[in-house]
C-alpha cells in the first residue's frame, strides 16, 4: 500500500488500508493495515482478519466489540 502498491492480486481479494478505532476513540494504522471484522463472535468478543503492510499472509484475531474495524458485506 506504500508507494502507491496495491498488491499482486493473487488472492483475488483487494482491500484498502483503513486501520481501526480503539476503544478510546483514536484511529491508528490507516495507512498500513486492514482489519475486517468476521461474522463470528461470543460474548463480547467478536472475531476478525488482519491484513498487514508488511505481513505475507492473512492473520485472524479475536477483540472486543467495542473496537471499531471494517466489515465487507458479500453477496451470495
Amino acid at each position: 500500500w506504500f508507494g502507491n502498491g496495491t498488491g499482486d492480486g493473487s488472492t483475488e481479494f483487494s482491500a484498502l488500508p483503513a486501520g481501526g478505532r480503539f476503544d478510546d476513540g483514536f484511529f491508528s494504522d490507516e495507512w498500513g493495515s486492514a482489519l475486517f471484522w468476521a461474522a463470528s463472535e461470543s460474548g463480547n468478543v467478536a472475531y476478525g482478519i488482519y491484513l498487514g503492510y508488511l505481513e505475507k499472509a492473512a492473520r485472524f484475531f479475536k477483540n472486543e466489540k467495542d473496537y471499531a474495524f471494517s466489515v465487507r458485506c458479500v453477496k451470495d
